[in-house]
């Protein structure tokens, strides 16, 4: 299983979605199909997927993004841009960097792409409306704090969301819905 739906997230505890994202293996990244950015588990999905992400290295959570503007499919197009000049592929360029130890050159960020083939992921679907921006953010900025001690390639951070390990996700995530989101 790679999948979490949003009703686990409306019913669940954070420590609850914690202990899942730690059990799931998730999906290698090589052998995802673009069926399975659009359609997760069916062909009856009525949304676009959105939400947010969970990329591991063996067990080891190692980045965590959110698809909010863009849907699963395009942002993972965006992480795959192989060129030096690639503006969405920040990713590649801390792999390249951290994980490889090399200078980014199109050579090594491509290299850094067959790297990140071997990896496997988790999403954690939304569905994508208009006035749920903060939703994504909300949760993409818990899951971070939580796992920011881990070796994350994710940029600087800093917590901007208080939250309880033992309430319920929807209390937090799902309470300002229409509040404006800040980039990040």
């Amino acid at each position: 299983m790679w999948i979490i739906d949003e009703e686990l997230l409306q019913r669940s505890t954070w420590k609850e979605l914690f202990q899942k994202i730690d059990s799931l293996e998730g999906k290698t990244i090589g052998e995802l199909n673009l069926f399975d950015l659009v359609f997760f588990n069916s062909m009856d999905n009525s949304f676009v997927g959105n939400g947010v992400y969970v990329i591991k290295e063996n067990e080891e959570i190692i980045y965590i993004g959110k698809a909010s503007s863009r849907p699963f499919i395009e942002r993972f197009g965006g992480h795959l841009d192989l060129r030096t000049i690639g503006g969405f592929n920040n990713l590649l360029k801390k792999i390249v960097e951290k994980k490889l130890g090399k200078e980014k050159n199109d050579q090594t960020i491509a290299e850094a792409g067959r790297w990140l083939m071997k990896c496997k992921v988790i999403l954690v679907c939304m569905e994508g409306r208009t006035d749920n921006s903060l939703q994504f953010e909300v949760l993409e900025n818990v899951l971070i704090d939580k796992y920011r001690y881990k070796q994350l390639l994710n940029k600087k951070f800093k917590l901007k969301y208080k939250y309880d390990e033992d309430r319920i996700i929807r209390d937090l995530v799902y309470s300002n819905i229409g509040e404006e989101a800040s980039i990040t």
